[in-house]
């Protein structure tokens, strides 16, 4: 489909923490451009800031519950609910034994993780579709028969649509790109590393230190590279003298967040899905600096290497730990933002795994609302 065609219904998306709601924020902006109104809603006033966007047909609120995105739902007169995360309100109220009514087309974009019978979560049973936000090989890696962890019941699977990238970013154009740069002050002979590490209290200081440490260590070695960083940082963690190279700057908008990103070399993070995928269709390298398997609460359930895991063996971006040393971690990153056969090697494997998960999403959404009685 092209998005030059019009539907004119009216989508309402759920979305959860700061990754989910870049997910549905993406999806938000492809479903207007269909001629759609879209409401999205999240659970705390903290993530205003990543749902800045001005258009006729979009509007947002701040929903805590399940009763309360209920009444909201009935209220917007919704004709599709997407949930960004099937587990939504399912810990706390009853979410997933009583759906809106009358029941409405739903689908869901979720992680594999969710589905595996050792689960810690309850993924809501009632919703039409679950669309996995990952490429098709990195699915495949994850599943225990090929070597992953993930096991997922015969029943979720006949639900499952693996839909790839969301969202699906592209490198920007170069024009594009360096007027990013020159705003914040990048000058052509110098790298930039976007750093994330989630906002307020998901927050990661050891994955801030860590990036702040390797990006010292590399300046020390006389490379030239600046750092940009959008939230709080930790408490007296940075010191002032490098706040020329070092940007700590307010929390932004989910678009300007994907620009500044595709405008980097490489990005530094934790484990989060949204920010991984994003610089993956923009094809700008990764660290994913994640918690050890032996600090996993419930290993047996969930592990964030898990998740990470298959990306970093295809290819597609680099994995270590909290525990690995620095030095490790600051000559993978100076490889990777100076050896031009490094970098390109790791952007190939990111280019075989662009996939629009927008328009996959939106396609199962209307032959949802098609074979609606």
């Amino acid at each position: 489909m092209r998005q030059s065609q019009h539907s004119n219904y009216r989508f309402f998306i759920a979305a959860m923490g700061p990754g989910e709601i870049g997910q549905g924020m993406a999806f938000a902006r492809y479903a207007l451009g269909r001629g759609n109104l879209v409401v999205l809603s999240a659970p705390h006033a903290e993530y205003l800031p990543l749902i800045h966007l001005r258009h006729p047909r979009f509007l947002s609120f701040i929903i805590k519950n399940s009763t309360a995105l209920k009444k909201a739902i009935r209220n917007e007169k919704t004709d599709v609910l997407v949930l960004c995360n099937s587990k939504i309100f399912t810990r706390d109220d009853n979410f997933h034994k009583y759906p809106p009514k009358p029941k409405l087309p739903s689908i869901s974009i979720d992680s594999n993780w969710l589905f595996g019978p050792s689960s810690p979560y309850i993924s809501n049973p009632w919703v039409d579709r679950y669309c996995l936000n990952l490429p098709e090989p990195i699915f495949q890696l994850g599943l225990k028969k090929n070597g992953g962890h993930y096991v997922i019941p015969k029943e979720i699977f006949k639900k499952i649509s693996v839909v790839g990238l969301i969202p699906s970013c592209r490198p920007l154009p170069n024009q594009e790109k360096n007027k990013i740069r020159t705003q914040y002050g990048i000058r052509k002979s110098e790298k930039l590393i976007f750093l994330y590490t989630s906002i307020g209290y998901l927050i990661k200081p050891v994955v801030f230190l860590k990036a702040y440490t390797i990006a010292k260590k590399l300046r020390a070695k006389g490379k030239k590279v600046k750092v940009i960083y959008f939230g709080d940082p930790p408490p007296a963690v940075l010191d002032a003298k490098d706040r020329h190279w070092f940007f700590t700057l307010p929390r932004t908008d989910t678009e300007h967040f994907s620009k500044v990103l595709a405008s980097s070399d490489l990005v530094f993070q934790h484990q989060g899905l949204s920010t991984l995928e994003q610089a993956i269709g923009a094809q700008v390298p990764v660290i994913a600096n994640v918690k050890d398997p032996k600090y996993e609460k419930y290993p047996k359930r969930h592990m964030h290497a898990w998740e990470v895991g298959p990306f970093a063996k295809y290819g597609a971006c680099a994995m270590f730990f909290f525990d690995d040393s620095s030095d490790t971690i600051a000559n993978c990153a100076e490889d990777i933002l100076f050896n031009k056969k490094r970098r390109e090697a790791m952007r190939r494997k990111q280019r075989s795994l662009y996939g629009n998960g927008e328009e996959k999403i939106y396609n199962e959404v209307i032959k949802l609302l098609k074979a609606k009685p």
